[in-house]
């Protein structure tokens, strides 16, 4: 390829990404809104076939344009694809942008997660396209490596336009399920790693000897548990399995809400964003929560952690409630949801009851201990 052949499909790749790179620019005005409305927008009919007709289509595209890039490679042969390629992701910005209404209406979970599949795949794309740039800028450097780094960066975007494309929600009820599932993959992972740090708790050292002492692979082991504070105390295990159940409420609450969301919707459909929000809080301070009962635990941090975990879950009932009580659900099946609410708050209040006369004592030993 001589110089000039070499500029000028170095120039048309970034060219392509350039343009890419402002069709996204344009999803910038999703989710900022200065409208007090709360109603999400219903999109057309056929949108989300429309989405997905594109999306098969620009991972021909890619494929396509991948296939051309093998010498003698010359801008002419591959303009052509880089156009349709930054036409279509210029189409599927334009959906997103036609779902959410012109993005002056109420948060939509549907259209944010619509605006992220597509940044999601345009991102990899243009990451494609800047190592197309760099083989066309460095061959040598690439064949030396023997094969082509584009070809796994083409897999890459394939993967991403294949999860989207089996992902994308349908409608704002599935979209808010998707992002349930998303909090409720974080409560799991922290409500194993309580019940892992208590298991861990109960093990004697003996046990930590079955392979032998002195053993390098126990040293290294023993060097990690040291890092990490070290074992829990009668104390400190006698902490944790205190606020076991009240930690194991809140996990029950998060885990049961998707199974009534179906009763939550409303006509016209109103945004989720209060409901998800109260979530995503409850994630969060359990998670505080948690961390705070590794070894070396601090009282104070862990009484207000608990307290705070307490609140955030009363808040998220609270919401559960209010989006029930707008919603026209059977009254049947109205009525065993609010009963499970209602049955969660007095068996929180329990639990706290007891919790509160555990701190007492965790309050005083503290002080003590000052």
């Amino acid at each position: 390829m001589s110089d000039s052949q070499r500029a000028a499909a170095e120039n048309s790749l970034s060219a392509a990404r350039a343009n890419i790179a402002a069709s996204l620019r344009a999803l910038d005005v999703i989710g900022k809104t200065s409208s007090n409305s709360t109603a999400v927008p219903v999109p057309a009919s056929g949108l989300h076939d429309i989405t997905i007709q594109l999306l098969t289509q620009l991972r021909q595209t890619v494929t396509t344009l991948a296939l051309t890039f093998k010498p003698p490679l010359t801008a002419e042969a591959i303009r052509p694809y880089l156009d349709k390629l930054t036409d279509q992701v210029g189409r599927l910005v334009s959906c997103v942008l036609a779902a959410a209404g012109g993005g002056g209406e109420a948060t939509s979970s549907l259209v944010e997660s619509w605006n992220d599949a597509v940044v999601r795949v345009g991102d990899e794309i243009q990451r494609l396209l800047t190592i197309l740039e760099k083989g066309v800028r460095e061959p040598q450097a690439s064949s030396s490596k023997g094969e082509s780094p584009y070809l796994a960066h083409t897999g890459m975007v394939w993967e991403a336009i294949d999860k989207v494309s089996g992902t994308l929600p349908t409608d704002e009820r599935s979209a808010v399920q998707q992002c349930w599932e998303g909090q409720k993959d974080t409560v799991r992972d922290a409500w194993t790693e309580f019940k892992e740090m208590l298991e861990d708790a109960d093990e004697d050292d003996d046990e930590d000897d079955i392979f032998g002492a002195g053993d390098e692979d126990d040293d290294e082991w023993a060097e990690l548990e040291k890092a990490m504070g070290g074992k829990m105390t009668a104390d400190e295990k006698k902490r944790a399995e205190t606020a076991k159940s009240v930690f194991g409420l809140h996990q029950i609450l998060h885990a049961t809400v998707p199974r009534y969301l179906h009763l939550l919707e409303l006509q016209p459909e109103m945004t989720y964003g209060p409901l998800l929000a109260a979530g995503a809080e409850v994630v969060a301070a359990l998670d505080t929560a948690i961390s705070g009962m590794y070894p070396k635990q601090d009282v104070a941090e862990i009484i207000g952690s608990v307290d705070a975990l307490n609140a955030k879950g009363r808040a998220l009932a609270t919401a559960f409630r209010a989006r029930l009580a707008q919603s026209a659900a059977p009254e049947d099946q109205g009525a065993v949801a609010k009963s499970f609410v209602d049955r969660w708050e007095t068996r929180l209040d329990l639990e706290v009851k007891a919790w509160d006369e555990a701190k007492l004592s965790m309050s005083a030993l503290a002080d003590a201990l000052e």
